[in-house]
């Protein structure tokens, strides 16, 4: 049984679980910086291609996470703690068993097939992420637990003491043992993390049975299943842009580019911590039946809130603060922040962090959810390929660009494809052109910005010419913080 905790508002949670991830990315980001003064780009791409092993290995998922993620919430917005236990006991070993065989699979995959074709390092680094990958189970299966129960205060002081253990240690092994020392910290910090979350998972109360529930597992499959499969074309979509710079550019314009993307998402993932909040919220007061009508304007209030208040301040913070560390301390990465600029848009189309996906999960409508994501694949690649052979732009810009755009395309399809159910057509409208106007607007501020800042001089002077630019950009954005804020009325009845 769950230990019975007084009920968290959807405030409390999203102050906790985004400031726990707010403080998070910031020693992330401070830890990338100082191991990016440790390694170069041609060393970092090798580090960097980790994440893209892990990513690839992610697509090899049959929804036992996925599944439980809605039938938690659901489950405990009917009070039914019973139900919950099963749904934890079968997504873990469902997921456990399933992720040990793929990284099993790959493992002799890159040994007998591709091990020749791999430098020596890349070897190692494909080795790291699948073991990385295996690892990571325990972190996403109870951090799903600690989701669906609603518990995110609790779920934060996770995050923030794993988060202070990466923070010092992938520094000093980078610095006493450079590339190796770094992969070698990534695997520990997994297995501590693995074992933190457990061992706090046990003890808040979400215990595991040793056994698969079958009909609790088919219904979880029946609705994760089909929602990865509807997903897969969302996950290669959220992925062209980094495998295409892989294919054609060299890993040192992965590192960069990597750098760039990376940078760009922690901003992003800010953000996401809310949305996650948001999302769990909604599942359960789709489980204790409430209006459609109180959820259209809910929803409507939290996806101008979150776009245009939250991700507007936050990519004027990124831009203020992170060109200028990497321009002073990690200059052989300077070319990479043209790029994360044109990165910063992507959070105004980031469809998770907009709760569009929401209604369709909590109603099942997975044929529409694949068939939007088919066309969001469909965009992006389309947008890479025309901007790679027909614009000939071949640079890691350019590959932003068109990333941008056909992240675009896709959140404007998802607005009228989900909002039609819930608001008017001029209500989708709305949201379309203010967050668009909002986007462009940001866009411009900055990059107006950051062409006026004067890099080519010491640093007392770089540093006067970034604040002053910081505080001029800031009230040019802050018309689209005001709008957004008073037309998302976001705090009216949200306790």
């Amino acid at each position: 049984m769950i230990k019975k905790m007084a009920a968290s508002p959807f405030i409390r949670n999203v102050v906790a679980y985004s400031s726990a991830n707010l403080v998070d990315q910031s020693i992330t980001m401070v830890r990338g910086f100082v191991i990016r003064r440790l390694l170069p780009p041609e060393i970092m791409g090798f580090w960097n291609f980790v994440s893209v092993i892990q990513g690839v290995l992610g697509i090899f998922d049959f929804g036992g996470i996925s599944g439980a993620s809605r039938e938690l919430p659901v489950a405990a917005g009917k009070g039914d703690s019973e139900d919950a236990l099963k749904i934890r006991s079968a997504a873990f070993w469902f997921t456990v068993i399933q992720n040990f065989v793929v990284g099993s699979v790959a493992l002799i995959y890159i040994y007998f097939i591709k091990k020749t074709d791999y430098l020596p390092w890349q070897t190692t680094a494909a080795y790291a992420g699948v073991v990385i990958f295996f690892l990571g189970t325990i972190q996403s299966l109870y951090s799903t637990f600690y989701s669906g129960a609603q518990q995110f205060v609790a779920l934060s002081r996770i995050m923030l003491a794993a988060s202070i253990l990466d923070g010092v240690a992938f520094p000093l092994c980078t610095y006493l043992w450079g590339l190796g020392g770094l992969i070698a910290m990534s695997i520990v910090s997994t297995l501590i993390r693995a074992s933190l979350f457990f061992f706090s998972g046990w003890v808040t109360g979400f215990r595991v049975r040793c056994r698969i529930y079958g009909n609790t597992l088919k219904r979880i499959l029946s609705f994760g299943f089909s929602l990865r499969v509807v997903d897969y074309p969302y996950g290669v979509f959220q992925m062209v842009d980094i495998l295409w710079v892989t294919r054609f550019l060299g890993l040192e314009a992965l590192a960069l580019f990597s750098l760039a993307k990376a940078f760009s998402m922690q901003v992003i993932d800010v953000t996401n911590k809310t949305g996650t909040v948001y999302a769990m919220r909604f599942l359960e007061q789709t489980g204790r039946k409430v209006s459609k009508e109180s959820l259209a304007v809910q929803m409507k209030q939290y996806i101008i809130f979150q776009l245009l208040v939250m991700v507007p301040l936050l990519s004027w913070a990124a831009f203020v603060f992170l060109p200028f560390v990497v321009d002073r301390f990690i200059p052989k990465y300077s070319p990479s922040n043209k790029t994360f600029l044109i990165f910063l848009v992507s959070g105004f189309f980031y469809v998770i962090n907009s709760g569009l996906t929401n209604p369709w999960v909590a109603e099942k409508k997975l044929v529409r959810r694949g068939t939007a994501n088919l066309f969001g694949l469909a965009v992006m690649t389309a947008s890479v390929s025309v901007q790679w052979y027909v614009l000939g732009n071949r640079s890691i810009s350019g590959i932003a660009y068109a990333s941008i755009t056909g992240q675009y395309l896709y959140f404007v399809y998802m607005v009228f494809a989900v909002g039609k159910e819930y608001w008017t057509y001029l209500e989708c409208l709305e949201v379309v052109l203010s967050v668009t106007a909002g986007a462009l607007w940001a866009y411009l501020v900055i990059s107006f910005g950051y062409a006026h800042i004067a890099r080519d001089v010491d640093f007392v002077k770089h540093l006067l010419s970034t604040v002053q630019t910081g505080i001029v950009t800031f009230l040019a954005l802050l018309p689209v913080v005001i709008y957004g804020f008073r037309r998302s009325r976001v705090l009216k009845g949200w306790s």
